[in-house]
């Protein structure tokens, strides 16, 4: 979607205007509603697997202490009940006033609880930041007519996806600050 890239793109000057900063980075409520989507809709982790603890039935099945079991904590993701038009991409679904991710029990790309990634935190700073630096310093484009097709291989990823580099963008240099005024002290 070219003009959601644009208006990305335009977040992100605005933001690396005076510098390249977490607090920058942090303000980018677009970049981060985009990168939000994109993991409700192609998670990076389909199955969450356990160990049994104890012994016990579920669905007629009976599981023993020491089973693995895979869990899934993404279906959730594509349910009508957390997300109107579930296989529509709609990064405003995770901005406010929507914010419709932030719902219990809606959104764990991660996982969840004490078996959520420890290092979720650190993947989406280093995603953002790769991102908006890319966003902010590099001209490409892609094929207008992709559809995304994801395929497992043995995480998902995007199949047969292109960006044509066209070479370094130098962003737009923000406005030169207004001279400040020269003070006279007045000596009494």
């Amino acid at each position: 979607d070219e003009n959601l890239r644009q208006r990305v793109t335009a977040e992100v000057d605005a933001g690396f205007a005076h510098g390249v900063t977490y607090d920058a980075l942090c303000e980018m409520t677009l970049l981060h509603a985009v990168f939000t989507e994109t993991l409700r809709r192609y998670p990076i982790w389909f199955l969450v697997p356990f160990r049994a603890e104890k012994d016990f039935e579920f669905a007629g099945k009976q599981v023993r202490a020491g089973e693995l079991v895979l869990l899934s904590s993404v279906q959730e993701h594509f349910l009508a009940d957390y997300y109107p038009d579930p296989n529509k991409f709609d990064p405003e679904r995770c901005r406010a006033p929507r914010n419709e991710h932030q719902r219990r029990g809606a959104f764990a790309p991660f996982g969840a609880g004490n078996r959520r990634c420890i290092a979720s935190g650190q993947v989406e700073i280093m995603t953002l930041l790769f991102v908006a630096m890319f966003l902010h310093r590099a001209r490409f484009r892609g094929d207008a007519n992709y559809d995304l097709r994801v395929r497992l291989d043995p995480l998902p990823g995007p199949h047969q996806f292109y960006l044509q580099f066209e070479g370094v963008r130098q962003p737009p240099q923000p406005p030169a600050a207004a001279p400040q005024p020269t003070s006279s002290r007045v000596e009494k």
